[in-house]
């Protein structure tokens, strides 16, 4: 079995190399935080448009109730 020898040039590469991956390991954590952030604006849009949704729901059906008793009226359906 063959010991391969490390020299200086080698080392050198090497030192280069581990420099360009923990810059991009850096690179990747910042872009990983950034897409996190958006997650997190667009979890908030959606949960306050939610919430309008649900707020239109309760008039609409507020309204159809309103409709139905005005027609009972118009037409006499109501007990009385």
């Amino acid at each position: 079995m063959t010991v391969e020898r490390w020299d200086d040039v080698r080392l050198d590469r090497l030192a280069e190399s581990l420099d360009r991956l923990t810059v991009s390991v850096e690179q990747d954590s910042q872009n990983i935080r950034s897409l996190l952030n958006v997650v997190n604006i667009h979890q908030g849009n959606f949960e306050v448009m939610l919430g309008e949704m649900r707020r239109i729901g309760e008039e609409v059906r507020g309204l159809q109730t309103e409709n139905r008793r005005i027609l009972d009226h118009l037409f006499g359906d109501r007990a009385e």
